[in-house]
C-alpha cells in the first residue's frame, strides 16, 4: 500500500465506529409483579419495556389490559392504567393504585429477568 497512514486511519475509524454502535445496544429486561396473593384488581403486571413510555401488560379481569410508564427511576416507576394511576416500588413490589378517588396498596412479589 502506497499510503499506509491513510489505510490505518480508515481501519481505525471503521473499528471505532463499530465499537461505538455496540454501546447503543440495549439489553432485554422484563419486570413482573405477581399479585395473586393479594386482593388487587389484577393478578400480575408484566413490563417488557422498562423505560419511559414503555408498555406493560395487566393480567386480570378488569380492563384495560395495558399500562404505560409515565415516570421511572432505579427504585420505582409510575404508570397510567386507563383512568387509574399505578406507583410501583421496583425493589419491594409494593404497588399503590389510585383509582376513582381511592388509594389502595398491595404487596406483590417482584420478579425480574435480564438478558
Amino acid at each position: 500500500m502506497e499510503y499506509p497512514f491513510i489505510g490505518l486511519t480508515v481501519v481505525a475509524l471503521v473499528v471505532a465506529g463499530t465499537l461505538h454502535n455496540c454501546g447503543n445496544l440495549t439489553r432485554f429486561e422484563q419486570e413482573s409483579y405477581d399479585c395473586n396473593g393479594t386482593n388487587a384488581p389484577f393478578r400480575e403486571l408484566v413490563f417488557n419495556d422498562v423505560f419511559l413510555d414503555g408498555q406493560g401488560t395487566v393480567v386480570g379481569p378488569i380492563a384495560p389490559p395495558k399500562a404505560v410508564i409515565t415516570d421511572i427511576s432505579k427504585s420505582r416507576f409510575s404508570a397510567s392504567w386507563g383512568d387509574a394511576r399505578l406507583s410501583v416500588n421496583r425493589v419491594t413490589g409494593k404497588i399503590t393504585l389510585q383509582r376513582n378517588g381511592m388509594l389502595s396498596t398491595y404487596n406483590c412479589e417482584p420478579k425480574s429477568f435480564r438478558m
